[in-house]
């Protein structure tokens, strides 16, 4: 009589690989089902998050006496909590497309998509709705440095610390900004004055870059770590940190193609492009040899075209 048990039988890779491709499926057509929001309702979903964390306060402090002011504050936390959730899922698509510009790097796309989500929730959580930029702009920069740290921590074959991988993305920014801004490669010592560190420290950073898998010619435009700013922010607190360099980024792409020689320096020294220190009206007009209110001017009609950039236009920033 033949045998009739079946033995389990372990999956082959292409089997995981189709099971893996299903999970990615279904996870995008998930996230393509919600649907996107309005700045306006951006503005209601932080509101309401907001009021819910309120109200929340005061329930666990506390505060409130009457039945009915803590069946009022429940239902506040209760729609404050469905906020929070819309919100996450409105953006799950922007978690996806940042996610995909990292595949290859060590980690499975999930796993990506998964890291991105933290950061996510991290910027629902940071969101200010005041300061009327957009949340998408806010966003992408806590889910890219969530997914970048999770590369770094692990997901590389050769692994770094986390703080040489942020200093590697830091030569890697401060190399393109030198060679669209000259025509050239920067040398080690030119690296190591933007940098404000030894040369023996840009050689370093080098040698460990070049055992990384992505060149330093890789775009770093829409790269740049939060981690990067918080690392600066001293005198700043993150979010603050966050909307100057977003900022400066923003106007750095439009600055070459529509200012004059004079203005494009005027920018530069004012919002710190390239260096990330900005300067007063008064210190730029002593580096320029022109009054204050001379180089307010010539911010003014700089910023004047600059909110005519297709660029600056794009991104909602002036």
């Amino acid at each position: 009589m033949a045998d009739t048990q079946t033995k389990p039988t372990r999956k082959s890779e292409p089997t995981r690989a189709l099971g893996e491709a299903d999970d990615v499926r279904l996870y995008l057509e998930a996230a393509a089902r919600e649907p996107l929001l309005t700045k306006e309702e951006e503005v209601t979903l932080a509101m309401a998050i907001e009021h819910g964390e309120e109200a929340e306060a005061k329930l666990n402090g506390g505060r409130l006496r009457s039945e009915t002011s803590i069946r009022k504050a429940k239902e506040v936390v209760r729609k404050g909590k469905a906020a929070r959730q819309r919100f996450i899922r409105a953006n799950l698509r922007l978690v996806v497309s940042i996610a995909r510009k990292y595949q290859g790097q060590g980690l499975p796309f999930l796993d990506l998509v998964q890291e991105g989500n933290i950061g996510l929730m991290r910027a629902v959580e940071l969101f200010d709705w005041r300061r009327g930029f957009k949340f998408s702009t806010y966003a992408t920069w806590w889910i890219r440095q969530a997914i970048t740290r999770a590369i770094a921590d692990r997901g590389r074959q050769i692994r770094l610390p986390v703080h040489v991988h942020d200093q590697i993305r830091k030569l890697r920014r401060t190399f393109v900004q030198f060679s669209q801004r000259y025509g050239r490669d920067p040398t080690p010592d030119e690296l190591a004055k933007s940098l404000v560190i030894p040369v023996e420290e840009v050689a370093r950073l080098l040698e460990a870059e070049r055992r990384e898998p992505v060149s330093l010619q890789a775009p770093v435009g829409e790269d740049t770590e939060l981690g990067d700013l918080l690392q600066q922010a001293d005198e700043q607190s993150p979010l603050d940190a966050v909307e100057d360099a977003m900022l400066r980024h923003e106007i750095g792409q439009a600055v070459m193609e529509v200012l004059d020689a004079r203005e494009r320096r005027v920018i530069a020294l004012r919002y710190g492009l390239g260096n990330g220190h900005a300067m007063s009206l008064r210190d730029v007009g002593k580096v320029m040899g022109l009054s204050g209110e001379r180089v307010r001017l010539i911010e003014r009609e700089a910023l004047r075209k600059l909110r005519h950039s297709e660029i600056i236009n794009a991104a909602g920033w002036i």
